[in-house]
């Protein structure tokens, strides 16, 4: 299974310059727990929940002085669509427990993977992994 077929194709972006005002607005009117930050049309960061919590929140910062830029996590790790799952799942693991992962191909944005999606996949993902291994079974003798 390819990160293509579980990814969320649906993501929220805003510009690098925005306040986190309306950042965080722009996550609960769009229900999301996260935004990819542009800047000049191009990818540079993404701001989850936890960054509000852990780098403003928990300081006391006051978010409508803050650009999105200041607390967002750059650069930014992706994945291309064409990948398989379960190389997907170890990069999130990797790279110190990246929640949500964009998924970028030559600087095009095609969506987002997070545990949901890979867990809502699972019995599918197993399914299509014991088929492949009982094929490759039945070629070997």
């Amino acid at each position: 299974m390819l990160v293509k077929d579980v990814m969320y194709r649906d993501v929220i972006t805003i510009d690098g310059d925005s306040n986190l005002t309306g950042a965080a607005k722009a996550m609960f009117e769009n229900k999301r727990g996260c935004l990819l930050v542009l800047e000049s049309g191009m990818l540079k960061g993404i701001i989850t929940e936890r960054d509000f919590v852990w780098k403003v929140i928990a300081k006391g910062l006051d978010p409508s002085k803050l650009k999105t830029r200041e607390i967002m996590s750059s650069p930014v790790i992706t994945v291309d669509p064409d990948t398989d799952l379960t190389e997907a799942t170890k990069l999130m693991v990797d790279e110190q427990g990246i929640r949500r992962l964009p998924v970028a191909k030559d600087g095009i944005i095609y969506g987002i993977i997070g545990p949901w999606h890979i867990i809502s996949n699972f019995t599918d993902y197993m399914d299509q992994v014991t088929r492949d291994l009982i094929r490759h079974m039945n070629v070997m003798g």
